[in-house]
């Protein structure tokens, strides 16, 4: 089960993500399934949760908010990773009720081209600030972090070298498919993607 805003709601990461996992596991009946919606904060993840978590069968959630928490601007980064952190923990809480495992997802971020915007540098750091509350709180809860946006970065960093004007994101927020490439498969090598699926090879994320 995917939970998140307007990025997940567009449901590329997720059909790539199946496309891999049926061939990787024919057969097996593996879905995932895709619970975004545009314009979500954090504040809403909760009850995207309770609201698919049965009715989807989900066995494994993840969770990815944080460009829509920033409110699209730089101001009060501290007070809005406060906020950030306080609503992530509601949906780990629950998703330990429910007695299902929570992966957190470090959301990609805004971007253009390689050339530096200062609108865009000022609130990518509002946004690391909130992402970097989310890393903490899932420290002290022991819940696996996914690097999304390390990964998304590395991408966009070896575009750049072919063409400094490259995106990944006409509209500064949300990817491209090739954007969405780079989440797939950073999500997928996190899970250990081609490991049998029940066996002592796999471990922990």
């Amino acid at each position: 089960l995917t939970i998140g805003d307007s990025i997940t709601a567009q449901g590329v990461y997720q059909e790539f993500m199946q496309t891999v996992l049926d061939t990787l596991y024919p057969g097996q009946n593996i879905r995932v399934v895709n619970a975004g919606s545009g314009g979500m904060k954090a504040d809403g993840g909760l009850n995207v949760l309770r609201s698919h978590l049965k009715k989807s069968g989900a066995t494994i959630v993840t969770v990815m908010f944080g460009v829509n928490d920033t409110m699209w601007s730089a101001s009060q980064a501290e007070a809005k990773a406060k906020t950030f952190s306080g609503h992530i923990g509601a949906i780990f809480d629950e998703a330990e009720k429910q007695e299902v495992p929570v992966l957190l997802l470090r959301e990609s971020h805004f971007s253009h081209s390689k050339k530096s915007d200062p609108w865009v540098d000022q609130i990518n750091k509002t946004l690391e600030t909130i992402l970097a509350a989310g890393d903490r709180l899932a420290a002290e809860r022991k819940i696996p972090v996914i690097d999304v946006l390390g990964a998304y970065k590395a991408a966009l960093e070896l575009a750049w070298v072919e063409d400094p004007r490259y995106e990944f994101t006409p509209d500064v927020i949300h990817p491209t498919q090739p954007g969405h490439s780079a989440i797939a498969a950073e999500i997928l090598r996190a899970l250990g993607a081609g490991l049998p699926l029940s066996s002592k090879e796999r471990g922990p994320v």
